[in-house]
């Protein structure tokens, strides 16, 4: 689903007004925990699991009164950290009869004819991971701070999709490394950060740190094992240490999306750390 298009339904949720996405891929409706208060939150024996089976930690459930125009109703939630934006699924679609005119962006609830939107800010994201607890970043240093994923919409993807941090600048003078994340992994992610500045950085939780994008992870083999020779020049397989198997890896992966002219640079790179390991043997 892009969510370019228009799939949000403004209502009025618990007294404040919000955007909602219709989400036909989750069968309940999901809210993220800024927008309940804590004694709101009820326990729950339901349970948020992905397409493939993964489990969502929740943090429990809430009933939420929900109006649209003259339109009145309660639903109830489910509460977690790991989404942004409230999202209503398929039991509040049918509970309330909705059709959807997909043509003319307009959802009949009861009959009466309401017009969906997009989102004003269209920022290009599926998966993303945020600060978890505030943490003060010291001056010129390098830190791992814990983060939380989130996602913006429940996620369906097959079950060996792991993910990754992209590298670059989160706020004025921070720089975000790459780190694998484990289509399994939702609180406590560690991400390497680094505060070029010579002040001190504050980051309020629930900022935003990185988009994850999907990667595939190589596993040893024999195949890859001469594939790894042939990039560090290295003849005898069995000379080769693990981690420069694991960076020639890192250099092939690299190898199939980077510019040309940095790929020389890569080569040479591991190619010198097999040739003084292999001294040293």
């Amino acid at each position: 689903m892009s969510l370019d298009h228009d799939f949000f339904l403004r209502v009025t949720l618990a007294r404040r007004t919000v955007d909602c996405l219709l989400d036909t891929g989750s069968e309940v409706c999901l809210i993220p925990d800024s927008l309940v208060p804590s004694d709101k939150v009820k326990k729950t024996k339901r349970s948020l699991r992905a397409a493939n089976g993964t489990p969502i930690p929740i943090l429990g459930e809430a009933k939420l009164s929900l109006s649209i125009g003259n339109f009145n109703t309660v639903i109830t939630a489910l509460v977690l950290e790991h989404v942004s934006e409230p999202m209503l699924g398929i039991d509040f679609l049918v509970k309330n009869h909705v059709i959807w005119d997909f043509a003319e962006s307009t959802v009949f609830i009861h009959g009466v004819p309401h017009l969906l939107s997009s989102r004003e800010n269209k920022q290009h994201w599926c998966r993303r991971v945020v600060v978890q607890e505030t943490t003060i970043l010291p001056a010129s240093s390098e830190t791992v701070i814990p983060t939380k994923v989130q996602f913006k919409k429940v996620p369906d993807l097959s079950l060996n999709a792991n993910w990754c941090t992209e590298i670059g600048e989160m706020i004025g003078g921070v720089q975000v490394s790459r780190t694998l994340v484990p289509h399994d992994a939702w609180c406590y992610v560690p991400v390497r950060v680094l505060n070029t500045g010579v002040s001190d950085v504050k980051l309020q939780m629930n900022m935003p740190i990185s988009n994850l994008e999907q990667v595939e992870v190589l596993e040893p083999s024999d195949h890859r094992s001469e594939q790894v020779c042939s990039a560090t020049g290295v003849t005898d397989q069995e000379v080769v240490p693990e981690y420069i198997e694991q960076e020639a890896q890192l250099t092939l992966w690299v190898a199939d999306r980077t510019a040309p002219s940095h790929i020389s640079t890569i080569t040479r790179y591991v190619f010198e750390r097999s040739t003084a390991s292999t001294r040293s043997v």
